[in-house]
């Protein structure tokens, strides 16, 4: 089996044991574990990502999974110290990503203000 496939099946088996878990609309987990409301629906629709988004996805779920849930056997599942490690990283990313829009902004803003 190719990887993209299996690694787009364990996202979608994950999503929808949670879902059956915890009752949680699709849009809702797919906005938490990975801030885009469609992410899981684009999956299921074909779509891919990076390996580096499957490991914050595998990573939020491993951090939030309901404790009277089993974890899938079918998925590998991250250490708790693997998992907020890829957490943290993916933060620190989000914010040097932020800060650089800002500087962009500004100094377009300011650009624009001297013609």
């Amino acid at each position: 089996m190719l990887m993209a496939p299996r690694l787009t099946e364990n996202l979608l088996l994950l999503a929808n044991a949670y879902q059956d878990t915890t009752g949680m609309a699709r849009a809702t987990l797919s906005k938490k574990a990975h801030s885009d409301s469609v992410f899981f629906d684009r999956l299921a629709a074909g779509d891919s990502f990076t390996v580096r988004k499957y490991d914050e996805v595998v990573s939020w779920f491993r951090l939030n999974w309901p404790a009277n849930t089993k974890w899938p056997v079918e998925v590998q599942s991250p250490t708790m110290v693997e998992a907020v490690r890829v957490q943290n990283a993916s933060i620190r990313r989000t914010k040097e990503n932020s800060r650089r829009r800002r500087k962009i902004k500004a100094a377009g803003t300011r650009g624009s203000r001297s013609l």
